[in-house]
């Protein structure tokens, strides 16, 4: 293939096989599922494939073809063409290896990493929040009773939880223990006594991701947590004490365990 033609195409080719070669490496790497919903892993990897296959193919037709430019000056013509052309090329290649660059900076140099804490100053929570929690967003009457489906109420989700919290009843919640996992955020309205049990929803990927939580009180949390840290929180819900917060109810800890952040961080 003609100088010409990698000239005109080599940014294309760069990013293209950038993107490829990142989805495939954090697939391998079993971090996929921190940019897009598990269901779609096996998806978005086979999408990588073929890309891969169509680029490679692409370039293979191209050489056999002899990567003809007609678009190239023939051997021996003399180079009309004005200076400001000439400029304009160079800015235009200037501008695709800064592209080029930036992305080999992003996709391939910054390491993966999870959403988090900094991420909800973006997608806001609260008491309100209840984006991705279903198609209605309603409650489960079951959950509205305390055991009434068989469940022990230590091992309902962080929907569940967020869901009954939405009703702002705190009576739904009063004296029901529970045990929650995610990282931690500090309550906008009370950060010294409160924190919130954080994790995200993802329905697609991370970037319709939205926040929910489980509103903790403990004055002077910070001086045994830092926002981001992921805990297992156990204790009981009680009408919250806080008299600035928005959070209608609250937990009382019993324990609050740092944690490692678990492999799938978000909530599917």
């Amino acid at each position: 293939m003609s100088p010409e033609f990698w000239r005109r195409h080599w940014p294309g080719i760069a990013l293209g096989s950038l993107g490829v070669a990142a989805i495939i490496s954090l697939g391998l790497a079993g971090r996929l599922s921190w940019y897009v919903h598990p269901r779609y892993e096996a998806f978005t990897l086979a999408m990588a494939g073929l890309g891969a296959v169509g680029l490679v193919g692409s370039l293979a037709v191209l050489a056999l073809r002899g990567g003809v430019d007609h678009g190239a000056n023939p051997a021996g013509a003399e180079d009309v063409r004005p200076v400001s052309s000439s400029a304009a090329r160079r800015l235009r290649t200037v501008a695709s290896g800064a592209l080029v660059a930036a992305a080999f900076g992003c996709l391939a140099l910054l390491p993966p990493a999870t959403l988090s804490a900094a991420s909800t100053a973006q997608r806001p929570l609260s008491s309100d929040s209840g984006a991705g929690l279903g198609a209605a967003g309603q409650l489960d009457a079951s959950a509205a009773v305390p055991s009434a489906d068989g469940v022990p109420d230590t091992e309902r989700s962080m929907r569940d939880w967020s869901l009954l919290l939405r009703q702002h009843d705190a009576s739904l919640l009063t004296a029901r223990s529970a045990r929650v996992l995610g990282f931690v955020t500090a309550d906008a309205d009370d950060p010294q006594s409160t924190f919130i049990v954080t994790r995200f929803v993802v329905t697609c990927c991370a970037v319709d991701a939205q926040p929910i939580g489980v509103p903790v009180y403990l004055p002077d949390w910070q001086s045994e947590l830092r926002v981001d840290d992921w805990v297992e929180v156990e204790g009981v819900f009680t009408e919250n004490p806080s008299v600035v917060s928005a959070w209608p109810a609250a937990v009382l800890p019993s324990s609050v365990e740092q944690v490692a952040q678990p492999k799938d961080p978000y909530v599917s």
